[in-house]
This record gives C-alpha cells, sequence and structure tokens, in this order.
C-alpha cells in the first residue's frame, strides 16, 4: 500500500530512515549522478560542479506514513549527493565533492567541520558506537577506497 510521494525535483541518490522511522533524509540532485570522463578527470584535483543548494540533503517528518510537505533543506555540498545514513538524531552525507557532512538535526545545525577524503565519496555504512564507514572511487589499487572512522562528540 503506497501511504505518501515525494515531489519530482531532480534526481534522488539515496534514501535513509532515522532509527525510529520519524524521519526520511533524501540525498536530492539537480541530475542524476553519473560519473562522466569529466568527472574521472576532475578527481585527481579540487573540483566544485555546482553552487551550493543545487545538491542537498532534505529531510522530511514522517507519522502514520505520510511526509510533511515541506522538508528540511540541509544545504553544505557542492557536488552530487551520493549517500545518507543516521547516527542517532545525527545524520551524516556524503558527496561526490569529496566530504562527508555531519548535521544535528535537532535542532538543526552543522556540528561540526566536514570530513574530507581524496576521491569522490560514493556510500556511508553506520555502525554501533558511532562508527562509520565511508565507500569512496579510488583512482587506482594504491589509494584505499574504504576508510572506517569513528565519531568523537
Amino acid at each position: 500500500k503506497k501511504f505518501h510521494s515525494l515531489p519530482a525535483r531532480g534526481s534522488v541518490a539515496d534514501l535513509a530512515f532515522s532509527a525510529d522511522a520519524s524521519r526520511l533524509a533524501v540525498a536530492r540532485n539537480k541530475q542524476p549522478p553519473l560519473r562522466s570522463q569529466a568527472i574521472k578527470k576532475a578527481e585527481g584535483k579540487s573540483f566544485a560542479i555546482d553552487p551550493v543548494g543545487a545538491n542537498l540533503v532534505e529531510v522530511y517528518r514522517h507519522s502514520q506514513g505520510r511526509l510533511q510537505a515541506k522538508p528540511e533543506k540541509l544545504l553544505a555540498h557542492r557536488s552530487i549527493v551520493s549517500s545518507v545514513a543516521w547516527i542517532g538524531s545525527d545524520l551524516l552525507s556524503g558527496s561526490w565533492d569529496r566530504s562527508v557532512q555531519l548535521w544535528n538535526t535537532i535542532p538543526r545545525s552543522h556540528t561540526v567541520q566536514p570530513l574530507h577524503y581524496k576521491h569522490i565519496v560514493r556510500d556511508l555504512a553506520v555502525g554501533p558506537g558511532g562508527v562509520f564507514a565511508v565507500a569512496s572511487w579510488a583512482a587506482s589499487q594504491d589509494h584505499p577506497a574504504i576508510s572506517v572512522s569513528k565519531l568523537l562528540y
């Protein structure tokens, strides 16, 4: 049974419910993430594809199968937002701008400096106790494709 649909704006790269299912995070981008030759070349240097706001994280409140009409918008990434993952009430977002942002969603704020990686961030996974893994596209086997970290806060 379908309860509610998200508005069709741009492309959705990832979705994640909070542990209590009261919030839904959406990695939304202006266009579908395509890893073009230009992106592959740009991985070797610092780059920003889009202005802040073109690629964002939206957080919808969820109750009884319904999503609120207007989401909270979390803006900081300068390229495709590829993944989202919850750690309690905090939200991680990973991007092709080679960063992972940590957001405190109650109240909404940017809580720490972004974590920067050598290659574009492809996926995030969260474990117990604030441990999280970041998967990136590595240019070669000389660079690790997975990084495991622990939030200290």
